[in-house]
């Protein structure tokens, strides 16, 4: 008899329920089931500039450090001297802002998965296969999992690759692709999956 992989359907929903069982996983799992594109280029711009910050922060961390940089970005200030002191972001940051309407226009016309990668190209910061499926499911244009160190060590646990293991639990279960992986990452951030976080965690 064959064994089931892990994790099962049983075990995914197991991890699911726990994960919803705070204020942040709930608020995780709602904003994955209910991504859609962006309207407008201050939401595309500032969905960017989440993806930007959240790169190498907790989950609680960068959320507070984003509601600082939206704020200064709204109202004109350095980001660098007033809300993110880490100069390679901050520059990324608002070069982002300031060129805003031109990359909104350009992600109207991406709607493939590939068309919307190569809409990446060029966008600060947004370098490297984690970041860029990042922006691709934070913007709601492709329903991917971001394989950050979190995720590549879960798939190795259950002998799959990270694309492979989120589309075949959200096959099982109905959930996005995303979803999934932001239930698996924030369950590997906080200890229900155990021995998954070694260094600080990245946000998702």
């Amino acid at each position: 008899m064959a064994t089931e992989m892990w994790p099962s359907k049983n075990d995914y929903l197991s991890i699911r329920q726990a994960v919803a069982g705070s204020e942040e996983g709930r608020e995780l799992i709602k904003w994955a089931e209910t991504t859609e594109r962006p309207k407008d280029a201050d939401d595309l711009a500032l969905r960017l500039v989440g993806a930007v910050i959240t790169s190498g922060f907790g989950y609680r961390q960068g959320k507070t450090v984003f509601e600082k940089v939206a704020v200064a970005l709204r109202a004109g200030k350095p980001i660098y001297e007033t809300a993110l002191h880490h100069h390679m972001k901050a520059s990324a940051i608002e070069r982002i802002w300031s060129d805003r309407n031109a990359l909104f226009e350009r992600f109207k016309r991406a709607y493939t998965e590939e068309q919307v990668s190569a809409w990446c190209d060029g966008i600060p910061y947004v370098q490297g296969p984690a970041v860029r499926h990042q922006v691709m499911r934070d913007l709601g244009a492709a329903d991917v999992a971001k394989p950050d160190r979190h995720m590549e060590r879960i798939a190795e646990r259950a002998g799959d690759t990270v694309a492979g293991l989120c589309a075949r639990l959200a096959r099982l279960t109905g959930d996005r692709i995303g979803t999934v992986d932001v239930v698996l990452w924030y369950a590997a951030s906080v200890g229900i999956i155990k021995g998954i976080r070694r260094r600080p965690c990245v946000a998702p």
